[in-house]
């Protein structure tokens, strides 16, 4: 429903948030697994225990993890994208500076919890 001068009466979506946890994004092939944890290195340490197979591809350099979050949509994104999420959705703790590259997990206002 829309009002006369262009207006919406709907409510406005819900804007997207970084939810909880640091993820990495594995990907090889058409697979794609996501392991999460409190900071990225618990979740890098979830993929090693998953695949000891891939620990030296990985060690070398030849494989490699993105490194990014969920969202409250269930999206990963990637640490630039959850950087502007996190600061549009006023998720930063004070003092951090938005005009860095990417998100930490400790950047996160409830990261302390």
């Amino acid at each position: 429903m829309s009002f006369e001068d262009g207006r919406s009466a709907e409510v406005p979506e819900e804007l997207d948030q970084i939810y909880g946890p640091s993820a990495i994004r594995y990907r090889i092939d058409n697979e794609t697994e996501i392991y999460t944890g409190k900071l990225h290195v618990d979740a890098v340490g979830k993929f090693e225990a998953a695949h000891p197979e891939l620990e030296p591809a990985l060690a070398s350099g030849d494989l490699t993890l993105e490194e990014g979050f969920i969202t409250t949509k269930g999206r990963f994104v990637n640490a630039n994208e959850a950087l502007e999420i996190a600061h549009k959705s006023k998720q930063l703790r004070e003092g951090i500076i938005q005009r860095r590259s990417r998100l930490l997990s400790t950047d996160l206002k409830d990261s302390e919890k």
